[in-house]
């Protein structure tokens, strides 16, 4: 059945929930608002690909949709969930020194266990890489099938 839309003035004396949605990690996926929780479930379960992911949600209702609407707004701030995109600051684009034409790019950062890094370097140095993030960087490539990509090789298994 189709919301039936209501005014702006309406809508603001409406009681309104903040809901926050965990994984099993117990990580912040999502921070959101909402006057109807059903049907916000089930918007976000056939949109959201965070969705799958929500095993616990917590949800908060205020008298209001603009006090819940400052709460939501400071939540996303300050608890900085996974999935939200508006209302989150932007990170600082890097210029990189070897990106083409000195171009901004994102950064992404991914934890891997120091000594397995350093291994990884020699690895990729003894293949011919000039880095272990060029290695990396074709081995992406080639597991998602960009035109210039190549099969990168495996360094030969080292001497247990």
């Amino acid at each position: 059945m189709p919301r039936t839309p209501r005014s702006p003035l309406a809508l603001a004396a409406v009681p309104t929930a903040v809901y926050r949605w965990y994984d099993a990690r117990d990580r912040l996926l999502y921070v959101g608002i909402t006057d109807e929780p059903k049907r916000r479930w089930q918007r976000h379960a056939k949109l959201s690909a965070w969705w799958p992911d929500a095993v616990r949600r917590v949800m908060v209702w205020y008298d209001d949709r603009p006090t819940a609407e400052l709460e939501e707004k400071r939540a996303i701030a300050e608890e900085s969930p996974v999935h939200n995109k508006v209302g989150k600051p932007k990170p600082p684009r890097t210029r990189f020194k070897n990106s083409p034409r000195g171009q901004r790019e994102d950064r992404v950062s991914i934890r891997i266990n120091p000594d397995d890094w350093e291994r990884f370097d020699a690895a990729a140095k003894s293949l011919g890489f000039r880095s272990r993030n060029a290695y990396l960087s074709a081995v992406i490539d080639w597991v998602l099938h960009k035109p210039t990509a190549r099969t990168p090789k495996r360094p030969p298994k080292p001497d247990a």
